[in-house]
């Protein structure tokens, strides 16, 4: 991707953001449907940032990119979507002019074919942070003595640790499914009302 269309947009973007500091720019990447087969929706938030360490400035503007189910827009408040949520607020990336933003909206585009869902905790992973949990976990592996955490989705059957307010197994990808389906919330599985709503990972 060319660096100087990039900075043409960083440099908009700052110019809003510097006019009206309380702003926020939301930007939706519409055109992507799914990550790694999970449909989803996808939006850039580029916004003023004040944090400090050690009464050190770090970053002057922080930029977000956030994935959730593609139906469920920004309801970020609800556990079910926390789960689901992909948040690369990476405090290694300074950002404090256009160029800085340009190299890093060029990192995020790099990175985000890259991705990849992780269906038992429901979480979009890079590439390295995938390898290492899936590993981890063959590495320590359930014996006798030890009790898994997991089960199997009670609809894709694949291993996942969300479920339901009334207890039953329902990856994120599936819960959303079910959602856009029957236009409801209720439990796939015992059809409990606003079940959907309140998914929690299995501690």
């Amino acid at each position: 991707m060319k660096l100087h269309i990039l900075r043409k947009i960083a440099k908009e973007w700052i110019k809003q953001i510097d006019k009206n500091p309380e702003e926020r720019i939301v930007h939706p990447l519409n055109h992507i449907k799914s990550i790694d087969g999970i449909d989803c929706y996808i939006r850039l938030h580029f916004e003023s940032s004040s944090h400090t360490i050690e009464t050190t400035y770090v970053s002057k503007y922080s930029l977000l990119m956030k994935i959730t189910p593609y139906l469920v827009n920004d309801r970020s408040d609800s556990l079910l979507w926390n789960y689901f949520f992909f948040c690369n607020n990476d405090e290694n990336i300074v950002i404090n002019n256009e160029t800085d933003l340009a190299h890093a909206l060029r990192a995020y585009s790099k990175m985000i074919s890259n991705l990849q869902f992780d269906r038992l905790s429901c979480f979009f992973c890079a590439p390295m942070n995938y390898m290492i949990e899936t590993e981890l976990r063959n590495v320590f592996s359930i014996s006798d003595s030890l009790t898994e955490a997991w089960e199997e989705c009670s609809i894709c059957m694949n291993h996942t640790l969300t479920k339901t307010s009334c207890n039953h197994f329902v990856c994120v990808p599936c819960a959303d499914k079910s959602c856009y389906v029957t236009e409801k919330t209720c439990c796939p599985i015992c059809r409990k009302e606003n079940a959907l709503e309140y998914i929690h990972m299995e501690a």
